[in-house]
Formats: C-alpha cells, sequence, structure tokens
C-alpha cells in the first residue's frame, strides 16, 4: 500500500501559490481594462441616438420649414444617474418621430440655437460609472460631426 502512494504525482503547494499569483497578476490587469471597454460601449448608445435625433430633425424640418426644441428626455439632466431607464418622452422628440427601443442610459435635448440661420444642437448627457461626472456629447448641424465635450474618459 505504501508504494502506491509514492508513485502518485500532484502539485505541490508551491506549484499551487505560483499559479495563484499568476492569476491575480492577470486579474488585476484585466478588470480595468473590462471597465474602460464596458464605458466605450455604453457610450455607443449615445451616438447611435444623436444620429437618429438628427435624422429625426432633418425630417422634421422638411415637412415643418424649422427644427423642433426638444426638452431633456427620459429626465431631467439633474437626474441622471448610472441605471439605464425606460425612455419617456418629457419634451417633444414624439413630434419629431424619434422613440429609442429599450432602455437608455442618456438623457438628450435638443436646443436650436437660432431660428433665423436653422442651427441646433443635440446633446447627450449621462454618468456610467455613478463618479458624478457626466458624460458629454454634442452635435451640432454646422459643426465637425459628434463632440465629446467630457473629454477622454468616454
Amino acid at each position: 500500500m505504501a508504494e502506491n502512494l509514492t508513485n502518485e504525482r500532484g502539485f505541490t503547494l508551491v506549484e499551487l501559490l505560483i499559479t495563484i499569483a499568476i492569476i491575480s497578476i492577470l486579474a488585476s490587469y484585466a478588470i480595468p481594462l473590462y471597465s474602460t471597454f464596458k464605458l466605450k460601449a455604453k457610450t455607443s448608445e449615445a451616438k447611435i441616438n444623436i444620429g437618429s435625433i438628427r435624422t429625426c430633425e432633418e425630417s422634421y424640418k422638411a415637412e415643418n420649414m424649422e427644427y423642433r426644441v426638444c426638452n431633456a428626455s427620459p429626465r431631467a439632466l439633474s437626474q441622471v444617474n448610472t441605471t439605464k431607464v425606460d425612455w419617456q418622452n418629457n419634451g417633444g422628440f414624439n413630434s419629431i418621430g424619434f422613440k429609442p427601443t429599450g432602455k437608455v442610459y442618456y438623457s438628450y435635448q435638443v436646443l436650436v440655437n437660432d431660428f433665423n440661420t436653422n442651427v441646433y444642437t443635440i446633446y447627450a448627457v449621462g454618468d456610467l460609472d455613478g463618479d458624478k461626472q457626466f458624460g458629454i456629447f454634442q452635435y451640432t448641424n454646422t459643426g465637425s460631426g459628434i463632440v465629446n465635450l467630457a473629454g477622454g474618459k468616454y
């Protein structure tokens, strides 16, 4: 019986500790990267919806000869937080034909800067990671596309 125990192979305690240390080092590197990728994925919602709102505004102008002001929806900018909420049209988005599917992270707003020159700006504001620093995207129809006003974080 004693001979069978000496022939069995297994891992030593040192080998197991080294393996656990390597996995811990890899996890400490991967978890922050995962968080960054998650934030970037959530920001794509804002960019896609800004594009949709822009299309709806242009269609609305073609029919009504003016752009439509839309107040912050689905919630006031002061109530933006990290959770997704159901879309609630609080400010006139139905009149331009915009309604996103599902829940949204961002609050959207359209301001008409100058009715004479037909300049409007679309804003998307959200706090995706709960640090009370808003991610803000802006599109102006006279500008060069969607601009990230919050800097490089989002």
